[in-house]
C-alpha cells in the first residue's frame, strides 16, 4: 500500500460516514413526530408494568443495586420532581426530561422519598397565588394521588430541600441524551418473565 492508496481509502470511508450521517439526520427529522408518539406510548406501558411489579423489585432491591447486570438500568418513564408556576407574570416550569438509574431510584426511597412509607414516583410543586403540591405514590401495585394547596404556612406534603436536591442530583438525562444507548426496564421485564416461567416448571 502506498501513501496515496491509504489517503484514497480514508477519503472513501470518510465520504461513506458523511453520507450515512446525513441519511440518519434525514431519517430522524422525517420520523420525529411518529417516534415521539411511539416513545410516549412505550413510556406509559413501562410505567404501568413497573408499578405493577414494584413490590417484587423492592423485595430484591439489593440485587438491583449491586448486580453489574442490573445496576445500570435507566428509568426514563418517571418524572420524580417537577416545579411549575407563575413568577412576576412569567410562566416557568422544569424540564420534562428526567432519567435515573434504578439503583438510585431505590436509594431515593431508602432516603425517605416516600409518602407514609409508600414510594413516591411523582412530586409536583405549582406556585401560583399559593403553593400546590401534587404527589403520586405507589401502594399495593397501584398509583395513588394526593393534592394539598396552602396559601399561607407550610404544606404538609412539603419535602426537605436536601431530599429534592438528591432527586435533582440523580438526574442523568444529560449523560444519556440518546435513547438507544442505555439499558431500559425491558431488561428487568425479561428477567422476571424468565423467573416466572422457571417457577411454573417446578
Amino acid at each position: 500500500m502506498t501513501l496515496s492508496d491509504y489517503r484514497q481509502h480514508y477519503a472513501d470511508l470518510y465520504s461513506k460516514i458523511q453520507t450515512a450521517q446525513s441519511d440518519l439526520d434525514d431519517y430522524l427529522y422525517e420520523t420525529r413526530d411518529s417516534f415521539s408518539r411511539l416513545y410516549k406510548k412505550q413510556q406509559e406501558i413501562d410505567k404501568r408494568w413497573f408499578v405493577a411489579h414494584l413490590d417484587y423489585i423492592l423485595r430484591h432491591a439489593d440485587e438491583f443495586k449491586e448486580s453489574k447486570q442490573l445496576n445500570n438500568i435507566v428509568i426514563d418513564f418517571l418524572l420524580p420532581y417537577r416545579s411549575a408556576g407563575m413568577v412576576a407574570g412569567f410562566a416557568w416550569n422544569s424540564s420534562e426530561e428526567y432519567k435515573i438509574y434504578l439503583k438510585d431510584l431505590i436509594n431515593l426511597w431508602d432516603s425517605g422519598f416516600c409518602y407514609k412509607d409508600n414510594p413516591i414516583i411523582s412530586y409536583q410543586v405549582i406556585c401560583h397565588y399559593g403553593r400546590k403540591i401534587i404527589l403520586e405514590y405507589v401502594q399495593n401495585g397501584r398509583i395513588k394521588q394526593i393534592t394539598e394547596e396552602y396559601k399561607n404556612g407550610s404544606n404538609p406534603l412539603e419535602l426537605s430541600k436536601e431530599l429534592i436536591s438528591q432527586v435533582n442530583a440523580y438526574d442523568i438525562s444529560d449523560q444519556y441524551p440518546d435513547w438507544k444507548i442505555y439499558k431500559t426496564i425491558d431488561v428487568v421485564r425479561k428477567i422476571l418473565d424468565k423467573r416466572e416461567k422457571n417457577d411454573e416448571m417446578v
